[in-house]
Order: C-alpha cells, then structure tokens, then sequence
C-alpha cells in the first residue's frame, strides 16, 4: 500500500511538472504574440507618421510630377544654364528667343490673380467658382502658387472677380499641362453677373470658345444660341505640346474691338480679323478642362488700353507693366521683347530724344531692398534697349525709386501689379 502511494505521489508529481512546461511555453508563445503585435502596431502607426510628416514638410506631395530636367526659366540673357534657390539646374530662355513676339499688354492692370494671398491648402480660392474640384499647390521648379484644375471633363472654373473685358484688352496666364492630351477650353462671353452659372456651354449664349487640345487648335464664336463663326482646326500646335508637357506655357490673348489674337510662348497661333461682336460687351472669362488629366494655372492678368508709346514718349513721359522680371530679380523675362521693340523703334523715330528710366516696385518685402531691386531693373531695361536693338547709352540714365511712388493703393493683387512699372521720362 505504501509503494502505491508514493507511486501515484511520483505520477502526480511528473505529471505536475510537465504540464507547468507545457504551461509555461504556452504562456511564453502568447507573450510573444503580444510583443509582436504591439511591435507590429507601433511601426504602423510609425509609418503613418512618417507619411503624414513627409506629406506636410515636402512640398511635392501635392506638386504635378514635374522633373527638374524639364523645367526651363524664362529669363533673359545667355542660352546658359542657372540655379535656383533649390539647386535644380535650370534652362535660360535669351531675349532673343521671342524676336517675333510683337504681343503687347494693356497698359493698366484690372484684373491679376497670382494666388499669394491663397493659403497653400486652401481648395478653392475666394472670387472663384467651380462645378468641379480645385486645389493651391506649389511646384518645386517653378515660382509662387499655383491652382490645380481637377475634376471630370468639362469641369468648369470661373474666376467670378473679372467682369469687363473691353474692346481693347489683354488677358495672360500661366498654365502647365500633365499630359500632351491634355488641354482646356478657354472661353470669353457675356453673363448676367447677378445669376452666373458654372456650364461649361454658357459661351453659346453670347462668346467665343478656343479650344486648346493636344493636337489641335480651334475657335468658335456665337451670338445667343447662334454659331457666327468657326475657325479651321490648326494641328500645328501639336508640337507645342508635346515639347512643353509639364512645362509653363505662357498664353496671351489680344483683343481689338472684333480682332483676336492669340500666343503660346512666343508663337503666334490665332490671327482673326472678327471674332468678337464689336457692339457687345463681355464680362466673363472660363477655364474649362478638356480632359481628366489635371491642369495648373496662375499669374491670370486683364489690362486694358492700347499704349501710343511713341506719342506718350514725345509728350514726356510713358509708363509700362508690360517689361516683367522674375520675382525679386532684375532679369527681364523674355515675353517682354514685344514692349521694349515698340520703345526702341519709339525711340530710333526721333535720335535726338533722351529718356531717364525709373523702376518701381510694389511694397512687398524690405523698403531699402526693394529700392536698390528697382534701380537694378532699370539698368537691366537700359542694358536690354542698348545690346538687343542698338540704343546709345548716352540717351539713357537709369534710377530707381522702389515702392515709394505708388500709382495705386498696394492692398489688392491688381494695384500691386500696376505698381511693378517701368517708367520712361523724356529729359530733352
């Protein structure tokens, strides 16, 4: 009897022992579980961090894919090549580039959307409306804001704070496009201003349409819900294009009373002697997407006026906003050659006139630095009229007086526009 008790104590007692083992690396493997799954968890939520952190701090998360080796500067000077502020090598466009370019904007600026009161995350800007989807974003390779036109096809963007566009007016913008498909409607019309609607058709009520696709380039022109004119499709933009695919395309439009003129960089593509019904006044102007592929936009300019250069210089003086530089540079932008022809060609009519040439600024930035970017600008224009059309530097002298002779108010985007001028004063 005692050997079977302490036979069944030893049979409890191994059986004891092994089932604390098997316990114990039962509990051992849920431990590690737990320690696995909660490792798992962190770097997830590490992850998500990083990706939201990297989301915020770099700016190409809500930038178009646009390669540094694409972009091209716009400036003037030699074909060499330059660096900006984020060591991305640039290409330089020279003056000379735009020979043939005679386009030349309104001499007062009524209209000027750049974005830069925008918020950078803002979606749809105030003074805009849209029947589709729309964001600010910067762009590594290119300057300030820019407005990115999302959304279906046929999604309309009307920038509601332009209402005239007179018989005799200028309208400019940048625009980028993603895709060498891609494209816009770009559409000028007549509208109750008091019941705008976002449809991509209001044009046919009284206005033209161009359309600027990828391989084509047409326009059409109405009275209300009556066609008056279509232009042959010109294929010949295809090129354009497909040679500026995420690229800043510079688009100027000129209209005289009935006649359109239209650019792309420095090439002209529209030529119409009556495209606009020259006793109706249009109000409206309209972005609208072509195809799914996002488009950028921004610098949207609307000057009025038809400068006489040369009778305003023999009376004394002449104002332009027409010479534009790069922001805070003293580069003259080559989409300026049009102006400074028409001043040379001023000036070579009469050797004996003499001209000071003053660069202003509007208030942005240092008073004291904004003075001496001025002077700096004038000497650029002076430089610009001596070696590209062969004026003698003894009829020029240059100065500069920053922003402290404002032509308008500097608390709206269109008075700061009117204030970056170059002025032209006859000392003979």
């Amino acid at each position: 009897m005692k050997k079977v008790s302490m036979s069944f104590l030893f049979f409890i007692f191994i059986h004891y022992v092994s089932y604390s083992q098997l316990l114990d690396r039962m509990l051992k493997k849920v431990e590690d579980k737990v320690v696995d799954k909660t490792e798992e968890a962190i770097n997830k939520s590490t992850q998500k961090k990083d990706k939201k952190t990297t989301e915020k701090s770099d700016p190409e998360s809500k930038q178009a894919p646009i390669d540094s080796s694409e972009t091209q500067e716009k400036e003037s000077g030699s074909e060499n090549s330059s660096t900006n502020g984020n060591g991305n090598t640039l290409e330089i466009t020279p003056l000379k580039a735009y020979s043939k370019f005679d386009f030349i904007p309104g001499d007062k600026v009524i209209a000027f959307e750049d974005f830069s009161r925008v918020g950078a995350d803002d979606d749809l800007p105030e003074g805009w409306n849209t029947n589709g989807s729309s964001e600010i974003v910067t762009l590594n390779n290119y300057p300030g804001k820019w407005m990115a036109l999302k959304g279906g096809s046929y999604s309309a963007f009307l920038p509601e704070f332009i209402t005239n566009i007179p018989e005799n007016a200028t309208i400019e913008f940048d625009m980028i496009l993603t895709e060498s498909d891609g494209g816009i409607f770009f559409q000028i019309f007549n509208e109750e201003l008091k019941r705008r609607q976002i449809e991509w058709t209001d044009y046919r009520k009284d206005g033209i349409s161009i359309d600027l696709y990828g391989d084509w380039i047409q326009m059409e022109s109405y009275i209300p819900n009556q066609p008056t004119f279509q232009s042959n499709t010109d294929h010949s933009i295809k090129s354009i294009f497909e040679e500026n695919v995420k690229k800043n395309i510079k688009v100027s439009i000129w209209r005289q009373k009935e006649r359109l003129r239209m650019y792309l960089n420095d090439r002209k593509v529209m030529d119409i002697a009556r495209t606009f019904n020259g006793s109706n006044a249009y109000n409206t102007i309209q972005f609208v997407k072509r195809t799914e592929n996002d488009v950028y936009i921004r610098n949207i300019r609307v000057a009025v006026g038809n400068p006489d250069i040369r009778a305003k210089l023999a009376a004394g003086k002449f104002s332009t906003n027409g010479i534009l530089f790069d922001v805070n540079e003293d580069k003259i932008k080559p989409e300026s050659y049009g102006v400074l022809k028409q001043i040379a060609e001023a000036l070579k009519s009469d050797p004996s006139l003499k001209v000071k040439i003053i660069g202003h600024t509007d208030s942005d930035g240092d008073a004291s630095k904004n003075t001496e970017l001025s002077k700096r600008r004038a000497t650029s224009v002076k430089t610009a009229l001596s070696k590209e059309f062969g004026i003698e530097d003894a009829r020029m002298t240059t100065d500069g007086k920053g922003a402290t002779e404002p032509v308008n108010p500097n608390t709206t985007a269109e008075g700061k526009a009117n204030n970056r001028r170059v002025e032209f004063i006859k000392t003979n």
